[in-house]
């Protein structure tokens, strides 16, 4: 014959009840394994029998002891079990037979594994020190087994978001790339080692460093935005290589010539430079910045470059082709046809009455071509004193 389930607790249920103790002493054995019951600790029993949990582990192992001696004599619950178990004249104690035990155990009983296995050996009449040495060797694997499941659903969890931060940086990418201004011809990236970076400021609020896994060194951020930028940039498939603040543009910006630093260059595997400049959307449509995105661009094309300005995964081209509902192109055209400037306060109050959005503001001063400074104070004005043509009008999409 061979074990089938229920088998072994009933065995070692009825090689307790023939051990010949005292009622008491059987009692504990049976509710430290859970027969009757549930299992129980020893603090548990011990509470109830008004004793220490100590006085319960010295009750325990002598009833464990006497089961090993029973199970010696034939035609007894604990012989019958050592023949179902098929326990052969000299154990093996190796994992496998720990693991065959942790299987019996756990189809017929509730306690801990490590304890139903000192029970089960026992009472199959094997020496208490090889069954402790079994329950032992079972509960190093149980935890072994465990530490393994956790890390292997870290990994998987790691591995999972890793795969969902490259997807979502890709799409990214994608839109940048989608929403660039390319010129008709394109080249090759350059060199890589042509450029550094050449304007570093003193740490500040918002500003750092982290180390790229992609370059290979340390790169440097101004802002969060910066940082999400770069972010995105590491993890995206298509970016070879990327270079902050690798070069200066010179621009015209009230008669005076200037220069300034676009953000960040990038290469793409697919054999394509990318010029990206990080502005808040709600700053991309200051005066200023538009004339040194012209300037970007200006430039960009002439190396065989893409341009595009960036606010996480929205772009200028977002504002250039945002559809501003009528009713809030109307109010705006004419607060400002009547006040001939348009001020924080106003933008206020067209928010509130008119149900004018930030970015219908931001689009309507980038598709009317009317003027945004921040200096001295918020001030939007129109291109020329004419009156702004409230209907929405169709604008080229970038290539």
């Amino acid at each position: 014959m061979k074990l089938e389930p229920g088998d072994a607790a009933a065995l070692v249920s009825d090689a307790i009840s023939s051990l010949g103790s005292s009622p008491r002493d059987q009692t504990i054995l049976r509710l430290r394994l859970g027969l009757d019951d549930e299992p129980h600790t020893l603090a548990e029993i011990a509470e109830r029998f008004v004793v220490s949990a100590e006085r319960i582990r010295q009750i325990q192992n002598a009833g464990l002891a006497k089961l090993v001696r029973v199970a010696r004599y034939g035609d007894t619950p604990g012989a019958a079990l050592a023949s179902l178990l098929r326990l052969p004249p000299s154990l093996a104690i190796d994992e496998s037979f720990a693991d065959r035990m942790t299987d019996i155990v756990r189809a017929d009983f509730e306690a801990p594994t490590p304890l139903s296995i000192l029970f089960l050996l026992c009472t199959a009449g094997v020496a208490t020190s090889t069954s402790k040495h079994v329950a032992h060797l079972a509960r190093s694997m149980q935890e072994n087994r465990r530490r393994l499941e956790i890390a292997q659903r870290r990994a998987t969890a790691i591995e999972e978001r890793t795969t969902a931060t490259a997807r979502r940086a890709d799409d990214i990418l994608a839109r940048w790339k989608a929403h660039a201004d390319w010129p008709s011809r394109t080249t090759p990236p350059p060199d890589r080692d042509m450029f550094h970076a050449l304007r570093l400021r003193e740490p500040e609020e918002g500003s750092g460093r982290f180390a790229s896994r992609k370059l290979g060194r340390d790169v440097a951020y101004e802002s969060q935005l910066e940082l999400a930028t770069f972010e995105t940039l590491e993890n995206a498939a298509d970016v070879a290589w990327y270079q902050e603040q690798p070069l200066k543009i010179a621009y015209m910006w009230e008669g005076r010539r200037r220069v300034y630093y676009p953000d960040v260059l990038v290469a793409t595997r697919s054999g394509r430079c990318l010029l990206i400049e990080v502005k808040p959307v709600t700053n991309m449509p200051l005066s200023l910045n538009r004339t040194k995105a012209t300037a970007g661009r200006d430039y960009a094309h002439a190396q065989g470059w893409g341009w595009v300005t960036v606010d996480r995964e929205r772009t200028m081209h977002d504002l250039e082709t945002h559809d501003i509902p009528a009713l809030a192109r109307i109010a705006i055209a004419v607060e400002l046809e009547t006040h001939r400037q348009v001020g924080w306060h106003q933008v206020l109050r067209l928010r509130e009455h008119s149900g004018v959005t930030p970015l219908d503001i931001s689009a309507f001063i980038v598709q009317t071509g009317a003027h945004l400074t921040l200096e001295p104070r918020y001030r939007v004005t129109a291109s020329r004193w004419t009156p702004v043509d409230p209907t929405p009008g169709k604008h080229d999409e970038h290539r």
